[in-house]
């Protein structure tokens, strides 16, 4: 590629390289490189076509004038079922120059038509439904095959499935389909298969539990939405005549039982080799085990496209080493704690048998400790058949682990192969973070690994235990930091679909989404009280697609999730008193230091911190309401939010601070929120520092002050208050976790102790990413790297690091819908700083640092300004200290 050439290096669409299953136009995205310095797009031109030739065309822009190039909207176009279409891009830059075409493609779904096939599963009423997979399977013949223009599958199942056509195994990803709110938003996928057709022909499902019908929960709940395991599968044969031929799943599908005759999202499988069957996905034999399937009520509107990231298998570890414990098990360290599974190459006589057990920590004495996961077994057991040689990787399940215990029944068995797969969501990498403090380089890596162990499908709390479910008050404060390390926009995008549909009638967001709790605890002694609507908890139905605006810049998240915020914030407007919102179970500060002993509730009142988010998320609410132009949602909660704000402050600061409760968080949160005046910010940002210090410079927050107080101090006056705090590495502290070997966020500050010995298991997880929200802050303020909310998306973005004496060089980039933004900077002296910057083409920085002027850029002279703007190109920028700044060093 010549040097000044312009050319687009990626095309996205719906925000993705690949998708599928469409069954409307995609947004496209495209990424432009430019060797010239401040150059941006003043056109763009689309065309779609069926082909990839585009001979034909079906849709051409022609040159539309405009610098947009996110989130773009194509003109209305009626797409055809089960059809691949083509989509190419081109644009012209302020010079006039015009880019080579870039191009994509997408198959659609089933568009605007009803389902021809019937869910269908086994007939065995008295097949226990958590214990047995099954494979289904329909064998047809193509007697045209030479008029053949397309095949298509469309699939999904009650449970979690594979497919497999002539052989091979179709459509892509992992657990399919993955965790939602079933009832209303069942998944399903799609994929030309049009390569692998014969004459004859057999599609084969292998189905098993999964969330569907399985164990889920820590209640001990089973069958959550139906007792046995089912799928619905639809193959659309397209002949060149324009005749379609529909192989659709009825009650002449046929299902056997296969090998894997325990399945189970907790507690693993168990594969029995001995019980493989040569015709499970032949063409041809059918033996007396085959048995007709049985058609079952089941609402197919319910069926949506699944259009966005899909779990895969994204890497592969090797074991670091493999050890013996003092109780002499074999335990194998993969070196990192992970969601995945472990596969292993094994060899030995028929009946003889493997397990694999797998745990995160080994206790204080070196053993194995699986205490901690409470019921969860995370136990696959493989049974060796009539074959003696093996490649064995779990079918139906996950686990999360850095250790796997191996355990043979006979010595003459052999592994000569081990590795873990690392399995979540796949999402685009977008954040690199790198500084002169590796403590801080290892935090920002577990913090990456800690969102991927729980980016599966859902955002859940932790991998490994009895729960795993998707807490709405974890990703709600991970979320700013997870669009930084990733591109989540997909992602959360999916599982907000799920929060609006199990939003209660009345307004209210359940605790966990997808909803497992409301209407199964009214006995349960704890949340018989409350399912839902807990704040920090409940917020993030305004919080993420908040979130989301700024780092994307598209309208459309706040437009589609408005009325739910709205039903939201009616709701706790409702349930609170004059303006005090504190019902039902409020987890406040969960988990906080300050708390009373034995305690997980944190010491800052609840009714304190549920109003505070009832304030926060009004106004959000209000702001969101004006970028849409909804003038009367606008008006009607902004006068809310000022009876929130001004009943939060008389009843909680106080004029001079005199009711503001001793606790770090009930600084942290009027802060962040911008709930107090101007006058009376120093006071709370004083008081914080204050008892920081008397906590011998340490945190004592839980899940709803860590994530702050880092951005409360340095947005506040004390930026190297919140470096001292960063840093510190003895306990209570991010660094702590650091020094005592963890590879991921732990749910406790003091998961593992200094002398080696864990805390109680009966919460304490080494996977839980919560107060990982601190990595947000790493991008945000050691890189600079933050979106302005008037130009959201970073079309327009700020580059503001706060330069420290602590660290002496940062570096790191964030990849947005226009490019990569890089910034960097290190120590010159003891005043000065060199920066270096790169704005992406189409895209202009805004450069201040706080405490510093900036004197050259590129070795010319400047004139000490406070800010610069920059468009795109390279850049190295000297900053010298202010005399404040000097004072201060």
């Amino acid at each position: 590629m010549k040097e000044d050439k312009l050319y687009i290096d990626k095309l996205y669409l719906n925000n993705q390289l690949e998708t599928n299953c469409l069954e409307s136009m995609p947004k496209l995205t495209w990424k432009v490189r430019s060797a010239s310095r401040n150059d941006v797009q003043v056109a763009y031109q689309y065309q779609v076509s069926t082909t990839s030739c585009f001979k034909k065309l079906i849709l051409d822009s022609g040159r539309v004038e405009s610098d947009c190039s996110a989130n773009v909207k194509t003109d209305a176009l009626v797409l055809k079922s089960s059809t691949s279409y083509f989509v190419r891009v081109r644009c012209w830059n302020s010079q006039n120059r015009v880019t080579d075409w870039k191009a994509s493609n997408f198959l659609t779904g089933i568009v605007n038509e009803p389902w021809i096939a019937r869910y269908i599963t086994c007939g065995d009423d008295d097949t226990p439904y958590e214990q047995q997979a099954f494979y289904i399977k329909k064998c047809f013949n193509i007697e045209r095959i030479h008029q053949v223009k397309s095949v298509t599958v469309h699939a999904t199942a009650g449970g979690i499935y594979q497919a497999y056509f002539n052989d091979t195994e179709v459509i892509d990803g992992v657990l399919k389909p993955g965790f939602t709110s079933y009832n209303e938003n069942h998944l399903y996928q799609s994929a030309d298969i049009t390569e692998q057709i014969k004459e004859q022909n057999v599609i084969t499902m292998h189905v098993g539990a999964g969330w569907y019908c399985g164990r889920l929960g820590w209640l001990g709940d089973s069958a959550l939405y139906a007792e046995k395991p089912g799928i619905i599968c639809q193959v659309v044969v397209r002949y060149e005549s324009g005749e379609e031929e529909v192989i659709a799943s009825n009650d002449t599908w046929l299902y056997k039982a296969s090998p894997v005759v325990f399945s189970s999202i907790y507690d693993g499988e168990i594969y029995d080799a001995r019980k493989e069957s040569l015709d499970w996905n032949h063409k041809s034999l059918c033996k007396h085990d085959w048995k007709h399937c049985q058609v079952v009520p089941f609402d197919s509107r319910a069926l949506k496209p699944q259009t966005g990231a899909s779990i895969k298998a994204i890497e592969t570890l090797k074991p670091k080493s493999i050890l013996k414990t003092p109780k002499q098990e074999t335990v194998v360290d993969f070196g990192q704690n992970i969601s995945g599974v472990v596969e292993l190459k094994i060899s030995g006589n028929e009946g003889e048998k493997v397990t694999i057990e797998h745990f995160e920590v080994l206790d204080q004495d070196g053993n194995v400790h699986t205490e901690n996961l409470r019921t969860a077994a995370q136990k696959n057991t493989f049974i060796l058949g009539a074959n003696k040689q093996y490649r064995y990787v779990p079918h139906f399940t996950f686990q999360g682990f850095r250790y796997a215990k191996i355990t043979k029944s006979c010595d003459d068995i052999v592994i000569d192969h081990i590795e873990a797969t690392v399995l979540h969501t796949a999402m685009e990498q977008t954040g690199n973070f790198e500084c002169s403090n590796s403590l801080l380089n290892k935090l920002h890596e577990n913090i990456r690994w800690g969102m991927r162990g729980n980016f599966v499908d859902i955002p859940t709390d932790c991998p490994q235990r009895d729960e795993r479910l998707g807490w709405t008050g974890d990703a709600q404060i991970f979320s700013k930091t997870a669009c930084y390390l990733y591109d989540s926009k997909s992602f959360f995008s999916k599982w907000l679909v799920d929060v609006r549909c199990d939003q209660l009638p009345e307004g209210g967001i359940p605790f966990v989404v997808p909803d497992t709790l409301t209407g199964r605890v009214d006995d349960h002694h704890f949340f018989k009280k409350s399912t839902h609507s807990a704040a920090g908890w409940g917020d993030a139905i305004v919080i993420i697609p908040w979130h989301m605006y700024l780092m994307y810049g598209d309208t459309d998240v706040l437009r589609e999730n408005y009325q739910s915020m709205c039903d939201y914030i009616y709701f706790v407007e409702n349930q609170s008193v004059d303006y005090v919102f504190d019902i039902g179970i409020q987890f406040g500060d969960w988990l906080a230091l300050d708390a009373e002993k034995g305690s997980f509730f944190g010491g800052t009142p609840t009714r304190f911190t549920g109003t505070a988010y009832f304030a926060y998320s009004t106004k959000l609410l209000a702001q969101i309401a004006g970028i849409l132009g909804y003038e009367k949602g606008e008006a009607y909660f902004s006068q809310l939010y000022s009876k929130i704000q001004e009943k939060f402050v008389s009843e909680f600061i106080g004029e001079f601070g005199e009711r503001v409760p001793k606790t770090q968080t009930s600084h942290i949160l009027p802060l962040y929120f911008d709930l107090v005046s101007a006058e009376q910010k120093p006071m709370l940002a004083s008081g914080l520092v204050s008892l920081i210090e008397k906590n011998d410079g340490h945190l004592n927050t839980g899940f709803l002050g860590t994530p702050h107080i880092c951005d409360a101090l340095s947005d506040n006056g004390y930026p190297e208050a919140a470096y001292s705090l960063l840093l510190k590495d003895s306990y209570p502290s991010w660094l702590h976790q650091v020094k005592l070997g963890a590879t991921t966020i732990w749910e406790h500050w003091d998961g593992i102790q200094s002398d080696g010995v864990l805390r109680d298991p009966g919460m304490n997880s080494f996977n839980h990413y919560a107060y990982g929200a601190v990595g947000q802050w790493l991008y945000s303020n050691i890189l600079g790297i933050k979106p302005i909310e008037s130009t959201a998306g970073f079309q327009t973005f700020c580059i503001s690091p706060r330069l420290t004496k602590k660290l002496n060089n940062a570096s790191g980039s964030y990849s947005t819908a226009y490019g990569d933004i890089k910034s960097s900077w290190k120590k010159q002296d003891a005043h000065n700083y060199l920066l270096e910057i790169e704005v992406p083409f189409n895209s202009s920085a805004i450069v201040k640092v706080e405490g510093y002027t900036i004197t050259t850029v590129d070795g010319e002279t400047i004139n000490d300004r406070a800010e610069i703007r920059l468009g795109s190109g390279h850049y190295k920028i000297e900053v010298m200290a202010t005399a404040k700044e000097v004072a201060c060093i």
